[in-house]
């Protein structure tokens, strides 16, 4: 009897244990970019958007720029971050957060590609985005996670424009560091 209570014991903390695995919905994108307003709104800063995915390399490397230690202060002291899971291959889809794709089509960032990122004020209006004006293309270009001499160009008048509280020397900074990028 007792070894049958231990069967059945196991079998239901398996089954338990199963059902607790199924992921849970991932915030919606109005949900993320609230929470982040709201903190940002408390601190005196503005709201960068930031889409990506798990496939994408280029928004790994923005990421990890950003979270370099000499880095993240300088962002963090002018920017609330939030981050918004787009354009996931199919057997990753339930990672993004659902209203993203609407969000990124709202922000001006439909085919685009990503990383694409907007700075929105407090009251969720877009100072600027990382589509930098192009000869190419009248809407403009993603300019990504930013490489290129005309695409740091672009990030750092993002910069100018909507993180204010970054001085010209912490601005100084980024640029030196994005120049100086290994990719």
């Amino acid at each position: 009897m007792r070894k049958l209570t231990v069967v059945t014991l196991a079998l239901l903390l398996a089954v338990g244990l199963s059902a607790q695995k199924t992921s849970p919905t991932p915030p919606t994108s109005n949900e993320l970019i609230a929470a982040a307003t709201k903190k940002a709104k408390a601190e005196g800063k503005n709201v960068m958007v930031i889409f990506h995915a798990s496939w994408c390399g280029w928004c790994k490397k923005m990421d990890a720029f950003m979270a370099q230690p000499e880095m993240k202060p300088l962002f963090g002291k002018s920017l609330e971050v939030v981050h918004l899971v787009v354009m996931e291959s199919p057997e990753n889809k339930a990672l993004e957060n659902p209203g993203s794709a609407e969000k990124l089509a709202t922000l001006g960032g439909t085919n685009s590609g990503i990383p694409y990122f907007a700075i929105l004020d407090t009251s969720g209006r877009t100072l600027i985005t990382s589509k930098a004006p192009s000869e190419k293309s009248k809407d403009g270009a993603n300019i990504g996670h930013p490489v290129a001499p005309e695409e740091i160009a672009w990030f750092m008048t993002m910069l100018e424009k909507g993180a204010p509280k970054l001085s010209v020397a912490d601005r100084a900074k980024i640029k030196k560091a994005l120049e100086a990028q290994k990719v």
